[in-house]
């Protein structure tokens, strides 16, 4: 009797309601996942363009290291 009326606990509607995230719509929730993401942005984008001389720099200097090591690995210095 106990097997005829077992459920699948993973069928359930409470299970499937837990795992799934509704949707709201309203304007102002909208609003604030829009102001979310743009303070992510700004603050990542303010993180890279404050590190870009410096970026800038290093690239400059790998690319003159480079040159050099080939010019020593051509002419054997």
């Amino acid at each position: 009797m106990q097997k005829r009326l077992a459920v699948n606990a993973s069928s359930l509607s409470s299970t499937v309601r837990r795992l799934t995230s509704a949707e709201d719509t309203r304007p102002s929730a909208q609003s604030i996942g829009y102001l979310g993401v743009g303070f992510i942005v700004v603050i990542l984008g303010s993180i890279v363009v404050i590190d870009f001389n410096g970026l800038v720099r290093d690239v400059k200097v790998l690319v003159r290291n480079l040159k050099q090591g080939m010019r020593a690995m051509v002419y054997g210095q």
